[in-house]
């Protein structure tokens, strides 16, 4: 009987243990990750608007940086930076939510580099976690 005991408090240890590394690991974060592709914004959203289904096999959850003219800089409703790059389409673009908030002010027609995590097409390309690159 006590070895049945050993075991579930054995087990019980384990669990509560797995549990607190789980909520202690940091949450994905694109910062120290090598984009696996670099592309300019226009072409990305192109990409998407000839097939999305193409450019969800190839870009969907991946890190990518993404090259662009600012089109509009706001916050959302948790008070995130977001940047929307400019592309060839007149409505949509690629929006950029950042984990962190950039060191430098973002403003219209600013060229910049960002790298994220490609989170597939709603009306704009979404990209989360974002981080500016340097």
């Amino acid at each position: 009987m006590k070895k049945v005991l050993y075991i579930i408090l054995a087990i019980f240890a384990i669990l509560i243990l797995g549990y607190v590394i789980i909520l202690n690991l940091s949450q994905a974060s694109t910062k120290n990750k090598e984009a696996s592709i670099t592309i300019e914004a226009s072409q990305l959203f192109d990409k998407y608007s000839n097939s999305e289904k193409q450019a969800n096999t190839k870009y969907n959850g991946k890190v990518i940086e993404v090259s662009g003219v600012v089109r509009n800089v706001t916050k959302d409703k948790k008070g995130d930076i977001v940047v929307i790059l400019n592309t060839n389409d007149m409505i949509g673009g690629i929006l950029c939510t950042f984990e962190n908030p950039p060191r430098e002010d973002l403003k219209k027609g600013q060229f910049v580099k960002i790298k994220g995590q490609c989170n597939g097409l709603l009306m704009d390309v979404v990209l989360n976690k974002c981080n500016l690159v340097q």
